[in-house]
């Protein structure tokens, strides 16, 4: 991919100073600026990269940098009290990458706000057919056998489905694969929920206040068919 970054240069006024004649026309007022450098990606500026002073004589445009500035002309600019303040948008990539992550966990926070919401209603309101995905290693409800395979150890995802309610027992089919994460339990739900063989005949039974337990602690997802 080609990318575009390098460094510019950005000169901006910041008032008048009277100083001892110039050299060149004896002039004795000078307009006051900074050369600011930044750091660009596709002209983008990411930060500022240095400045340095620079006085312009008002009658012959002659410039002095810093290192032509006499004692007496550093000396009355110290005196003018003019501040040099380095212009904001010189960090719009910087703002912008810094908003982006704000506005990416605010999301993230608002989705699992909802998510969680939603999670305690259908708890509440459990439909047969609802698919319960569980992190086991918060939720310890089963021992994983680390023999089968040489990953099974790192699975960690269940997916059980509601097939029953009896009072406040709520009966499973537990699926016959692990998963690694709740995407890939849930990914699995969508290609497999019409498949039987998805799942063990065996049936298992968890009480609400344990499913409750477990969504409060984040170890639990529910999955509801649309």
């Amino acid at each position: 991919m080609f990318i575009i970054h390098g460094e510019r240069f950005k000169k901006i006024y910041f008032g008048k100073i009277v100083s001892e004649p110039c050299d060149n026309c004896k002039f004795t007022t000078y307009s006051f600026y900074a050369i600011f450098k930044y750091i660009h990606m596709f002209f983008i500026p990411f930060g500022g990269a240095g400045k340095k002073r620079l006085l312009v004589c008002d009658n012959c445009k002659r410039e002095y940098d810093e290192q032509e500035l006499s004692d007496n002309k550093k000396h009355d600019l110290a005196n003018s009290k003019i501040k040099i303040k380095t212009p904001l948008y010189h960090y719009t990539g910087l703002i912008v990458i810094g908003l982006s992550v704000v506005s990416f966990f605010i999301y993230a926070l608002v989705a699992h706000e909802i998510n969680e919401a939603n999670y305690i209603k259908y708890l509440n309101s459990p439909m047969i057919g609802d698919y319960y995905v569980f992190d086991n290693e918060k939720c310890k409800i089963y021992e994983q056998n680390k023999t089968e395979t040489n990953d099974k150890d790192k699975m960690n995802y269940y997916v059980l489905k509601l097939i029953a309610l009896k009072k406040d027992q709520y009966i499973f089919n537990t699926a016959k694969n692990i998963y690694k994460s709740s995407y890939y339990a849930e990914k699995a739900i969508e290609e497999n929920k019409n498949h039987k063989e998805f799942f063990y005949d065996n049936v298992g039974y968890i009480e609400k206040d344990k499913l409750m337990k477990f969504l409060l602690d984040n170890g639990l997802y529910i999955h509801r068919k649309k």
